[in-house]
């Protein structure tokens, strides 16, 4: 178990501070609360805390930076009950970190507890037989006369809804680049579980949205681990 210090002081060095709790986790109980209080080394009104009813074993704790209490930033995931206590498992800030999975958490703990973000919830494109999302560098199909590169520099909006798009430079074969945009649309959930887009079309500047390129099917997804 890891001292008081040395869990807020990692936690400092990363600079930020733990997104306020919202999700399907419920609030400690006041033994649960002061059996948390005493790993941390504070006293129960000095800390909040939450326990994941995905497994109730694993609860998050962060302080309440009242003025008599000691002040820290970040928050601390712990495993165990009342009756054997708390272990520290993981301190850190700036939750979610990403998409699930994550180390030392189960992935139903962590997305309780949003710790992670749960990829079949997410939206992907797949490139070069991986899922990426919001790439800044999209290759593209070739259709008939189309004759895309791929899209670089690729700022995007509405990243997860039905459609997206992004503005970048096209890069075109044997012609220069130009300033252009994408839309991605066509959303399909593979037999993976992970949703991706499917189709896209192409607007250079100055131009309206041309014919519709077809993107990776779900058959070139690869399998998630």
């Amino acid at each position: 178990m890891k001292s008081l210090a040395s869990v807020f002081v990692a936690v400092a060095v990363l600079g930020a501070v733990a997104a306020a709790p919202a999700s399907a986790e419920r609030a400690a109980t006041p033994a649960e609360k002061a059996a948390i209080a005493e790993v941390i080394g504070m006293a129960p009104g000095c800390i909040e805390a939450r326990i994941s009813t995905a497994d109730e074993s694993w609860a998050e704790m962060w302080a309440t930076n009242e003025p008599a209490c000691p002040g820290a930033d970040g928050a601390v995931i712990l495993h165990g009950n009342v009756a054997d206590g708390y272990e520290n498992v993981l301190e850190g800030s700036g939750f979610p970190w990403g998409l699930c999975p994550m180390e030392d958490v189960p992935t139903p703990v962590a997305i309780d507890l949003e710790l992670c973000r749960d990829p079949l919830a997410a939206t992907f494109i797949l490139r070069g037989g991986r899922y990426v999302e919001q790439p800044s560098v999209l290759p593209l199909p070739r259709v008939g006369k189309y004759a895309y590169g791929e899209l670089r520099q690729a700022r995007w909006r509405g990243w997860g809804r039905a459609t997206a798009t992004a503005t970048g430079s096209l890069r075109l074969i044997n012609r220069n680049p130009l300033s252009g945009s994408i839309k991605v649309y066509g959303r399909k959930r593979c037999d993976t579980g992970r949703q991706i887009y499917t189709r896209a079309r192409i607007k250079e500047q100055g131009h309206g949205y041309g014919k519709v390129l077809t993107l990776a099917k779900c058959s070139q997804a690869p399998p998630v681990s």
